[in-house]
């Protein structure tokens, strides 16, 4: 038997939009795998993007989905979660608008930066917020998410920031799609951060969401990082492999300590 959802009305609306969203995300990375001299116009984007678009296929789509399909058989696991899965679409394709020169494809990129946006704001918004606290407010460790989720919003907005101030014109277009991705997601976790040391019932509903596009886009950079040196010259370096795995762990550590104390307590 199907369990009862705390939210307000139906998320009809929401799985189109998320359905569409894995379908047109799975039909452009494939297209631009199989087609990347047409996608891509310059070596460089060939092998900034190749790499994306791989992880896009094995990380991306999988972590979608899964949250998506808990939600649907009544999880409430996967209602938090799965805003956060498109919050991770929103970034990866705001990165691609950003990025690549104004081609065709963009429009595509476009869509899909709009498909996530419209499904998680649907989500969010038809969660009933106070029901959300009521129901886990005791359960999580959420001063540490919380943190968590200042410290990394703090970091990539600096460093981003940073980025785009020092290189200026010379700016490389990857990177400028990369910062200017950086620094909406960074809004989002200092936003989500700040809701949750607040003990706000958006906090609650939002901030563990958001904590899981840390791990989804974490793990995707991994992938991109082993993936890339087989698409150009970018050599895989052992630092960076710390540094990404180091941020995974600590988007991981209270997330999963939540989601056990949720599968517990419900």
């Amino acid at each position: 038997m199907k369990k009862v959802l705390p939210i307000r009305g139906d998320l009809r609306l929401a799985s189109v939009l998320t359905i569409v969203s894995v379908a047109l995300m799975g039909a452009a990375s494939l297209f631009s795998l199989v087609f990347r001299e047409v996608v891509y116009p310059t070596g460089d984007l060939w092998g900034s993007f190749l790499a994306n678009d791989a992880a896009n296929l094995v990380v991306m789509l999988p972590l979608l989905l899964i949250p998506f399909l808990l939600a649907r058989r009544g999880r409430l696991a996967g209602l938090l979660l799965w805003p956060g899965a498109l919050a991770g679409i929103c970034y990866n394709y705001i990165a691609y608008v950003f990025g690549i020169p104004l081609r065709w494809m963009t429009a595509v990129n476009i869509v899909l930066v709009l498909l996530a946006a419209a499904g998680m704001i649907e989500i969010i918004q038809r969660m009933d917020w106070l029901q959300v606290q009521e129901q886990i407010e005791e359960i999580g460790p959420r001063v540490f998410g919380g943190i968590v989720l200042l410290l990394f919003g703090a970091v990539f907005f600096f460093l981003a920031a940073t980025l785009i101030v020092e290189g200026g014109a010379e700016i490389r277009p990857a990177d400028l799609g990369v910062s200017i991705a950086d620094l909406g997601v960074s809004v989002l976790w200092i936003g989500g951060g700040v809701l949750m040391l607040r003990k706000r019932p958006l906090g609650f509903t939002a901030g563990w969401g958001l904590l899981y596009t840390g791990v989804v886009l974490n793990l995707a950079l991994l992938v991109v990082l082993v993936l890339r040196p087989q698409f150009s010259e970018f050599e895989l370096l052992g630092e960076d492999v710390i540094a990404v795995s180091s941020f995974l762990g600590l988007c991981l550590a209270p997330l999963t300590m939540f989601l056990v104390r949720l599968r517990r307590n419900l």
